[in-house]
């Protein structure tokens, strides 16, 4: 979606965008963005942020740009060092 690629008339995910469902631009994070307009959300976090699990598990945070942790698809027992679930389908 982000990327424009959608075309699934049958879609089941918004296409709505809003900072409670749009991911950190990585590169911003990094100091390193360079697009304009980027179409990632531009948030200042800690390095050692964790990650938001609400985000990475469903794509959505109530929180939006003022949650203080990352709005990354990443798994968050990943990041934090350790998943145990072997059927964990977050990327790692």
């Amino acid at each position: 979606l982000l990327k424009g690629d959608c075309t699934d008339t049958n879609c089941r995910f918004s296409h709505t965008l809003t900072d409670k469902n749009m991911p950190i631009c990585q590169h911003f994070e990094r100091g390193r963005c360079t697009k304009d307009p980027c179409p990632y959300l531009h948030v200042k976090h800690d390095r050692n942020a964790p990650v938001c699990r609400p985000f990475a598990t469903e794509g959505y945070c109530e929180l939006g740009g003022q949650c203080k942790r990352r709005h990354v698809f990443l798994c968050p027992d990943f990041a934090a060092g350790s998943c145990t679930n072997k059927g964990c389908r977050l990327k790692h």
